[in-house]
């Protein structure tokens, strides 16, 4: 244009556009729009006063503004007045009036969103708003996250930022804690060759989904802490998505994963100290944790009667436990088990749990039974497990001792034998004692099969014979006798250095116990 608009030219055809959205606004609320529509008409008329040729020529659309037009022809016909003031309708502007609802929204409980030092209020507000739509329970911002105190933020979210609850936390790593102490997986947004691509994800019941900083993406602290990481498809020259755009095309990939899930209900929830695969046994048997079921009180929206459906299992010795595998990413006809020593095999010749559907089985030891609940032990179920089913273990019907064990016979024969020093074994006693008990089965776990793998295991060499794997917070030492196939546990040791010994902060609890025994056994 080349004859630019004068300030008061600007300030009326500004008024102008305003009054256009609220008579748009108005034409789908009230019958009652004749004095509106003709005070509107003949502000435009007034524009036939001005010297720009433009204004003039928007004076010409007056005639073309009724009674009678619809609130898609009304729209249409203010596009000229916006585009000449050089600006287009924002988001916020929408209609929504003639599609919202006035019922209670539909919660899907489960699904939690949470946006990560994320600068932008519009990007927020977008992500309120798409998530209050898909059903989401709760957004949850960290660090320099916008937060619905913004008055562009509740502009965008469009009302969505007074029905959703949220939560703001100081750091991701907060949230992250949270998340796994209330039993919900944590997933990753975020590109990257190390992220599942989300046509194949399986999206689990209960889940809380990061979202990263516009520029930079999910802090790299993140990507390591979350249980999965997710990735949209891309195949143009940028690869990445605006941050509310991509949690759009992320809810659409949840809405299809979730629909197509077979019509299994969880009964009950697994609580456990297990909070990862990482410290999980390989099989239950392997356990050394005890565990307790909490079957739900109410199931379908009824009373569940579960703690009658309880009733006699007391009297087994074991029990089987069908669960969900919550937090398995995505099927794989071929993996690597444990023992296969990096051959792979087909997944239906192991207990992997990426399988097609993602059901789990294991062979509990039962401990008790009370109320609503079961405490089992020997097991190998993370916390928060959806559980399926319980059945009696039946020793006549359920064991074949002699049965063949296909390709496990031939890893079985290459097994390594485990011995323990003098100083290992006092040194694990004085552990046992004081609670911590999952040492000896970890080691036998780790070292039986492929026991230099350090892709698969904490697992690093000290010397020519030397080696280390680390559990949690704990150090193992161990000889290796390639030629006779024994390992010999040597001693262990604490993973704290002494200055993070005297550091106040704690983590996992447990640093007065590595004090102890440091102590004891004089570090």
């Amino acid at each position: 244009m080349s004859q630019k608009l004068a300030p008061k030219e600007l300030l009326k055809l500004s008024e102008l556009v305003k009054a256009g959205r609220v008579l748009e606004k108005l034409w789908t609320e009230s019958d009652d729009r004749t004095k509106p529509l003709a005070d509107f008409l003949k502000s435009i008329e007034s524009l036939a006063l001005s010297e720009h040729p433009l204004l003039k020529k928007l004076a010409e659309l007056a005639p073309r503004f009724s009674h009678e037009m619809s609130a898609q022809h009304l729209a249409t016909m203010l596009v000229p007045f916006e585009r000449l003031l050089g600006r287009g309708v924002r988001d916020d502007e929408f209609l929504f009036a003639e599609s919202d609802r006035t019922a209670t929204r539909e919660v899907k409980p489960g699904r939690i969103v949470a946006c990560e030092n994320i600068r932008s209020a519009f990007n927020v507000g977008s992500v309120f708003r798409t998530a209050e739509c898909f059903g989401f329970e709760a957004a949850w911002l960290t660090g320099y996250t916008v937060t619905p105190e913004s008055e562009q933020l509740q502009s965008t979210a469009m009302g969505t930022a007074e029905v959703l609850p949220w939560r703001h936390f100081e750091s991701t790593s907060a949230a992250i804690q949270q998340a796994r102490k209330i039993g919900y997986s944590t997933i990753a947004l975020e590109t990257g060759e190390d992220s599942v691509p989300a046509e194949t994800f399986h999206w689990p019941e209960r889940f809380v989904l990061f979202l990263g900083n516009e520029r930079f993406g999910l802090d790299s602290e993140t990507r390591r802490q979350v249980d999965h990481r997710v990735r949209l498809p891309s195949h143009g020259i940028k690869n990445s998505l605006n941050v509310g755009v991509a949690f759009g095309a992320a809810c659409m990939s949840i809405e299809q994963s979730l629909a197509a899930k077979p019509g299994f209900q969880a009964i009950g929830t697994a609580r456990t100290e297990l909070i990862n695969k990482q410290v999980a046994p390989r099989q239950g048997a392997y356990g050394s944790e005890v565990a307790r079921i909490d079957l739900f009180s109410k199931w379908n929206g009824k009373p569940s009667l579960f703690d009658q459906a309880l009733k006699d299992l007391e009297g087994f010795e074991r029990v089987w436990i069908l669960f969900e595998f919550d937090q398995t990413d995505h099927f794989k006809p071929m993996v690597t088990p444990p023992r296969s020593e990096g051959e792979k095999r087909g997944v239906f010749a192991t207990r992997s749990p990426h399988r097609p559907n993602r059901i789990g089985l294991t062979s509990a030891r039962l401990v008790g039974v009370k109320g609503f609940a079961i405490e089992i032990a020997e097991h190998d179920l993370l916390d928060g497990t959806p559980i399926l089913d319980i059945k009696p273990y039946v020793p006549e019907a359920d064991a074949f001792p002699d049965a063949k064990a296909g390709w496990l016979t031939t890893a079985l024969d290459s097994r390594f034998q485990l011995e323990e020093s003098d100083l290992f074994k006092t040194q694990i006693a004085w552990l046992e004692d004081e609670g911590e008990t999952r040492l000896r089965p970890f080691a036998r776990e780790q070292l039986e099969f492929d026991p230099m793998n350090h892709d698969r295991k904490r697992v690093k060499r000290l010397s020519d014979q030397l080696w280390e794997i680390a559990f949690r917070t704990w150090r193992l030492r161990f000889q290796l006798d390639l030629e006779r196939r024994v390992i010999t546990l040597e001693s262990i040791h604490s993973g704290y250095g002494i200055g993070e010994l005297e550091n106040i902060d704690n983590p996992y609890g447990d640093k007065a116990i590595h004090r102890a025994f440091n102590r004891r056994f004089a570090r």
